[in-house]
């Protein structure tokens, strides 16, 4: 099932394609590193991705690199 990103996972995606780690997430969204997990979780759910590379693929389909 492939949804519509909220805008905080929107957020957490650009800079996890960016190759930002979950600490450098987190301090740059002044949320925590297992805040971070779970987005990352919910963006591979809903876009259905099933690793990085897939993720990788998608961003620079889209532009979004």
């Amino acid at each position: 099932m492939k949804t519509k990103l909220s805008e905080r996972e929107e957020e957490v995606f650009k800079l996890m394609i960016k190759g930002k780690s979950n600490i450098e997430i987190a301090k740059n969204l002044l949320i925590s590193s297992s805040t971070v997990s779970t987005f990352k979780r919910r963006i591979f759910e809903k876009k259905g991705f099933k690793n990085n590379m897939e993720m990788i693929k998608y961003a620079i389909a889209k532009n979004k690199v």
